[in-house]
C-alpha cells in the first residue's frame, strides 16, 4: 500500500495544508470566478441562469469550469514545492497513474447512467422535455468532454487524494480518510442551486453518498483513479443528456426533466453506488480487512531471515 501512506512522508505539518488550501484552492476560486462576476454584474442577475444573464450556456459551462482550472494549476504547483510530492503520489503514491482503471470506471458508470434515463424515460415519458439542438449540442459536447474531468479530478485530486494523505498522516485511520474528505466534499456542494431549491437535509444525502463511496472505493484501491472515472462520467452524462431548472449544470442537454424529486433522487444514487461499489469489488478482490488496517511507514525493504543448513560431507581418500 503506497497511496494514504504519503501523508506519512515528512512533508505532512498543517501549515503546508493551510497555504494550499487558502492560496491554491480559495484564491483560485476566486480568480476564476471573476470573468463570471464581470457577467452576473453587467447583467444584473445574481442566479445560474445564462441565458437570463444574456450568455450562450455553453459559454456559461467554460466560465463554471475556470476557477476549477486555475485552482487545479495553483494546488498542482503548491503541493509540488511543499510537500515534494508529484501529481502520481496524490492519485496513488506511485509514478504511474493506473488509465485502465479510469476508463473502466467511465464505461461502468456511463452504462449505469444510460439505464437508469432509459427506465425513468420509460415509465413517465411526459416528465421529460426533447431539446436536442445540434447547433448547441456539438459545441457541448467538445466542452463537457475536455473541461468537466478538469473540474471533477481537481475535485479528487484534492479531496480524495491530497486532503485524504492528510488526514491518514494524522489519524492513522483509513476509515476517517474514508469519513472526513466525504463530509468535506458534501459541504462544498451546499451552496449549489439544487440544494437551494429543494432544501439543504433533502439533497445533501446524495453528495454525502457520492463522497462516501468516493472515498472507500479509493482506499480500498489504493488510489483514485476509478473516483476519477466515476465523477468525470457522473457530471460528462448530466451535462450532455440530463439537465433540470435547479441543476448546478444549466446546459443545452438533450433532456430536461421537468419535475425532480430529490428523494427519490437519493435511492437510485444510493442503489446505482451499491452497484458500482460491487461491481468493482468484483473486478479487483478488494480484502475489506484493509479499512481496519493502521496506516503506517511501510519499510521499502524485505529481508529473508532463512537459515540455510550445510550438510556435513565426509571426504575419503
Amino acid at each position: 500500500m503506497k497511496f494514504l501512506e504519503q501523508g506519512l512522508d515528512g512533508n505532512n505539518q498543517a501549515w503546508k495544508y493551510i497555504v494550499v488550501i487558502v492560496i491554491g484552492f480559495v484564491l483560485g476560486q476566486l480568480l476564476g470566478a471573476i470573468p463570471f462576476l464581470y457577467y452576473a454584474g453587467q447583467s444584473g442577475v445574481q442566479t445560474l441562469d445564462f441565458v437570463e444573464m444574456g450568455l450562450d450556456p455553453n459559454f456559461g459551462l467554460v466560465l463554471m469550469i475556470l476557477p476549477f482550472a486555475i485552482s487545479f494549476l495553483l494546488c498542482l504547483v503548491l503541493v509540488k514545492w511543499l510537500h515534494k510530492r508529484k501529481f502520481q503520489q496524490i492519485i496513488n503514491g506511485s509514478n504511474d497513474i493506473r488509465w485502465n482503471r479510469i476508463w473502466y470506471a467511465v464505461a461502468v458508470w456511463s452504462m449505469m447512467m444510460v439505464a437508469y434515463l432509459i427506465f425513468e424515460y420509460s415509465i413517465n415519458p411526459g416528465n421529460f422535455k426533447f431539446q436536442m439542438n445540434w447547433a448547441s449540442f456539438l459545441p457541448l459536447v467538445l466542452i463537457a468532454v475536455l473541461l468537466i474531468p478538469i473540474q471533477t479530478t481537481f475535485e479528487e485530486y484534492i479531496l480524495r487524494g491530497y486532503f485524504a494523505q492528510g488526514v491518514a498522516g494524522v489519524t492513522k485511520s483509513r476509515w476517517l480518510a474514508v469519513l472526513v474528505p466525504g463530509l468535506v466534499f458534501a459541504l462544498l456542494h451546499a451552496f449549489n442551486p439544487e440544494v437551494e431549491a429543494h432544501g439543504f437535509w433533502t439533497v445533501m444525502p446524495q453528495y454525502i453518498t457520492f463522497g462516501i463511496l468516493f472515498g472507500l472505493i479509493s482506499v480500498l484501491d489504493d488510489g483514485i483513479e476509478l473516483a476519477i472515472g466515476a465523477h468525470a462520467a457522473n457530471n460528462v452524462f448530466l451535462a450532455l443528456f440530463l439537465t433540470n431548472k435547479d441543476s448546478v449544470l444549466q446546459t443545452p442537454a438533450v433532456f430536461e426533466q421537468l419535475e425532480v424529486n430529490p428523494m427519490r433522487d437519493t435511492i437510485t444514487l444510493v442503489v446505482l453506488s451499491v452497484v458500482f461499489f460491487f461491481v468493482l469489488k468484483k473486478k479487483y478482490g478488494w480484502d475489506f480487512s484493509l479499512l481496519t488496517d493502521r496506516v503506517k511507514v511501510r519499510s521499502i525493504f524485505s529481508v529473508d531471515c532463512t537459515i540455510l543448513t550445510i550438510p556435513k560431507i565426509n571426504l575419503h581418500f
